[in-house]
């Protein structure tokens, strides 16, 4: 992602760092937690946390910014060749 793309979503990143310049975006699960199966319903409901980090473009040993992400929602789950699962997830509420 450019920094200039990242700018409509955070504000004065442009400002820092030069708009042409790359940002590389991870992010990791910290906690997910499930409550019970729906079997009526197909599907199960969850809440997780995430990090998202946002690489400093001038030197990738430092971040530029963290976005710790709580969210909300339900999943669908399939079972497809092999026996590998696979998750349909729909988001309900996020907070930052």
């Amino acid at each position: 992602m450019k920094v200039d793309d990242l700018d409509d979503m955070a504000d004065g990143f442009s400002t820092v760092f030069d708009e042409n310049s790359d940002v590389k975006i991870t992010a990791r699960v910290e906690k997910i937690t499930a409550t019970q199966f729906d079997y009526d319903f197909g599907n199960f409901a969850f809440k997780a946390d995430l990090s998202v980090d946002f690489i400093n473009p001038i030197d990738d040993r430092f971040l530029a910014a963290q976005a710790l992400i709580t969210f909300r929602g339900s999943s669908e789950v399939e079972l497809i060749d092999q026996f590998v699962l696979s998750f349909n997830i729909h988001q309900e509420k996020v907070k930052v």
